[in-house]
């Protein structure tokens, strides 16, 4: 399925429909899932679901995570950008 990705200045354009809301979204994530996927990979990491894996799983993948949480921030900051974009006409 192929978004209708518009460019953020478009005044057509809906949040959700402009590329910069989806890399502010995306980034992050790839990024925190390569780094996450390169991690496990190297460290032989073996699943377990007792407490101890768990503070395995926060101890290793504290940096990934803080990366994945930057597009919560970053998704409202381009909301705000587009909503001041579609204004802009109307003043």
């Amino acid at each position: 399925m192929k978004l209708p990705v518009k460019s953020l200045r478009d005044p057509s354009a809906t949040l959700f429909s402009s590329y910069a809301f989806w890399f502010a979204i995306g980034i992050p994530i790839v990024l925190a899932v390569t780094l996450i996927s390169i991690a496990s990979y190297n460290s032989g990491l073996h699943p377990s679901v007792t407490a101890e894996g768990f503070k395995n799983i926060y101890e290793f993948f504290k940096l990934p995570i803080a990366i994945a949480e930057l597009s919560i921030p970053s998704a409202p900051l381009v909301g705000g950008d587009s909503g001041r974009m579609g204004s802009h006409p109307n003043i």
